[in-house]
């Protein structure tokens, strides 16, 4: 299951986000026959509702034992969806299996699958990987409501859930299912060879050109996060072309999810295995490209914090179908509206740490991000500065390499009126690890507002007066600024502080600082005063959130 490691491309689209395109859900050929039989639906699921724990494990049991599944051994991935979805092709490409060749699985357009079938790997290397062929749904014999249960999906390790373009309502029903029953799954999206052909011919072009590529993985994944991840939070995505995993080398220029999609099969047998360690067998772990590290913990997250196999989830039924619809839910907890935050703006919670800048306009906010990622202002990845506002939407910026390693700055817009009471829910401020909130004079009311605000999601909060080299210079008397003219500057502004904020902001760490010194220009050295202390308390707080996690994940395992 080798193959060429796939380009990084976490710099090129993470951030740059294009317009999402009208919901796929919507428009799902299925959609309106499954929303008019809504009422059937719910009678047909409460009556699966209704059983118990006991009845359930009862028949996960005795599917293990109709299928012939080797519960201890082997690691069993169920392939599911609709009918011409790609589940077979799937299955033959990862084994490398082509047609005449003896255990190929059968390739149709049509329902060519109509029983479940195991298929395991000539390599010895993974014989303990069994890929199951499962007929598709959306049938006469396999309607797509009874799907999972008649399918005994519940007795799986492990869901690839595959369809023919974006995921649609048949398989985040699957998935809500597969969640209720605490098994883990991925959505992985196939046949993406012939979509990028189409947009070739679309655009006129001979070939798939990496614009092309861009363009089409930027939007799949954007619209996945807004509307699937809204509803099932957590789920995984792949964009896969079974010719590519089949042979890497003949159609690289189709490329996109292949190689994370063959690690991510890889640990997900590893964690699946793993638990399994007290059968005395030992099992050298599979050999996998470097950089898995993410994709290992989400596959071992999603056994061991899944419910035990076969059990419903109460938690996870009637969930709402976009992150639009999560995010009305007014019952929702703190920790929920983070999550739906994070999930809003494209956020890894656990790879980085995500500091928001706000406050007034024209605060500096764009240049101290500049000063922090040590670039110059009219370096081309800069943040754009300017007399006026110039961030309309909240905007990520990477930190440099060997500085706030896993950090991302987040250029928030400026306050828009003196009544900001929707400030901080407007520009998702919950999402964020740590708020710097910025003024260029001094602070009042709309600062206090949002550190009260962020206060409520137990999130740090510090103030920082901007442009405080241009306020001393002002006040010294000569071209350098002497320590006792720093320090009346600073009793003078702690004064200010101390009188325009409410008492329940005044322990809250604030500091004056200054882009210029912060970049470290010579000519303003001696206008440093808060701009050193501002820059350790970054990096202590973001060391602070990447050991704690480290410690629980410890913990964990």
């Amino acid at each position: 299951m080798g193959g060429k490691p796939s380009r990084d491309r976490s710099k090129n689209h993470a951030f740059k986000k294009p317009a999402p395109r009208p919901s796929p859900i919507a428009n799902d050929e299925h959609y309106q026959d499954e929303t008019a039989s809504n009422a059937s639906n719910k009678r047909e699921k409460s009556a699966y509702s209704s059983k118990s724990t006991e009845y359930w494990e009862q028949q996960r049991l005795e599917a293990h034992h109709h299928l012939k599944i080797d519960t201890v051994l082997d690691c069993n991935i169920a392939f599911c969806g609709k009918v011409g979805s790609g589940k077979s092709s799937m299955i033959n490409a990862l084994r490398h299996v082509k047609k005449g060749e003896p255990d190929w699985a059968p390739v149709s357009s049509f329902q060519s699958t109509t029983d479940v079938k195991p298929y395991r790997f000539a390599d010895p290397s993974f014989k303990h990987l069994v890929l199951w062929d499962m007929p598709g749904c959306s049938t006469g014999d396999v309607p797509t409501d009874s799907y999972y249960f008649e399918q005994k999906l519940f007795a799986f390790d492990f869901l690839v859930i595959v369809s023919d373009g974006f995921p649609g309502t048949a398989e985040c029903a699957l998935a809500r299912e597969a969640r209720r029953f605490g098994v883990p799954f991925a959505f992985v999206q196939s046949k993406c060879d012939k979509e990028l052909r189409s947009l070739v011919e679309e655009n006129g072009e001979e070939s798939v050109s990496e614009k092309v590529k861009k363009k089409f993985f930027d939007e799949q994944k954007l619209n996945f996060t807004t509307i699937v991840r809204g509803d099932i939070k957590g789920a995984v995505h792949f964009l896969v072309s079974s010719p590519v995993l089949l042979n890497l080398e003949k159609n690289y220029e189709y490329m996109l999810d292949e190689d994370e999609f063959k690690n991510y099969v890889l640990e997900v047998v590893a964690a699946r295995r793993g638990l399994h360690e007290s059968t005395g067998e030992h099992r050298a772990k599979p050999n996998i490209s470097e950089g898995t590290e993410r994709i290992k913990s989400t596959a071992m997250a999603a056994f061991r914090n899944s419910s035990e196999a076969g059990m419903p989830r109460d938690d996870q039924r009637n969930k709402p179908a976009t992150l639009q619809a999560y995010y009305s839910q007014p019952s929702l907890s703190k920790e929920q509206q983070r999550s739906a935050a994070q999930l809003k703006l494209n956020i890894d919670p656990g790879h980085s740490f995500n500091i928001g800048f706000c406050g007034e306009k024209k605060a500096g906010k764009s240049r101290l991000i500049n000063a922090l990622r040590d670039i110059q202002n009219d370096h081309p990845d800069a943040a754009p500065v300017a007399a006026f506002e110039a961030t309309t939407p909240m905007t990520p910026y990477r930190a440099t390499p060997g500085k706030f390693n896993g950090a991302v700055l987040w250029e928030v817009p400026g306050f828009k009126s003196a009544d900001n009471q929707n400030y901080f829910d407007d520009n998702n401020l919950c999402a964020m690890d740590l708020l710097v909130i910025m003024c260029e004079s001094h602070f009042d009311k709309r600062e206090a507002q949002v550190a009260r605000n962020a206060s409520k999601y137990d999130l740090p909060v510090v103030f920082v007066c901007s442009k405080s080299d241009s306020k001393l210079k002002a006040e010294s008397k000569g071209a350098i600024a002497t320590n006792a003219e720093k320090s009346r500057f600073l009793e003078k502004q702690e004064s200010s502080f101390k009188a325009n904020m409410p008492s329940d902001q005044q322990n809250i760490p604030r500091f004056w600082i200054s882009a210029t010194v912060i970049a470290k220009d010579p000519k303003f050295a001696s206008f440093a005063l808060d701009d050193e202390k501002f820059v350790k308390y970054v990096t202590k707080t973001l060391k602070a959130k990447f050991d704690r996690q480290h410690e629980e994940t410890h913990m964990k395992l």
